[in-house]
């Protein structure tokens, strides 16, 4: 899945990392939840912090992870025969997947949907999550975790010493 970045500049001051091919092919019309809309087509995104060295050393896993993530989780459905969609969904590891955090795993909230020759392709935004946010939106959804980032003010660009919103319950 190739990918593609877009600089940060005075205005919008973080750089965001996209796929550009995931939507080539429909995901496996699985269910994600009861009652969640199946989504076809997606594309992933994350935002960075305009300090991010996204050419400078790929090579090293502090600078090498978004690149992996996206591209892992772009190909899961159609590897896996699954759907990652959304509107909001959880995409999870059992172990800490970037380098000097414990964040555990990802939230993919459908952030827009374009309209591409006669196909609605969402837009999933990507949002690392630490194990304990994770089991909090499996038992108590996605309203309370994101009432907790709002009170927190937590933004969605990637910060690796973000608070656990889930230990400030």
């Amino acid at each position: 899945t190739p990918l593609y970045s877009s600089a940060a500049s005075d205005v919008y001051k973080r750089q965001v990392l996209f796929t550009c091919g995931m939507s080539t092919n429909p995901m496996a019309e699985t269910e994600i939840a009861p009652g969640a809309p199946y989504i076809a087509f997606a594309e992933l995104f994350v935002e960075l912090p305009p300090t991010w060295a996204s050419q400078a050393d790929i090579t090293n896993p502090l600078n090498a992870w978004p690149i992996i993530v996206l591209r892992e989780i772009a190909q899961s459905p159609h590897l896996e025969n699954r759907n990652i969609g959304g509107p909001i969904s959880v995409y999870c590891y059992d172990h800490p997947i970037i380098p000097n955090t414990r964040f555990s795993g990802f939230l993919l909230i459908q952030d827009h949907v374009l309209k591409l020759r006669s196909k609605d392709i969402s837009l999933l935004r990507l949002v690392p999550l630490y194990p304990e946010e994770i089991e909090w939106f499996k038992e108590e959804g996605f309203v309370p975790l994101m009432q907790a980032f709002d009170r927190l003010a937590i933004p969605f660009c990637f910060d690796p010493t973000r608070k656990n919103t889930a230990l400030r319950r």
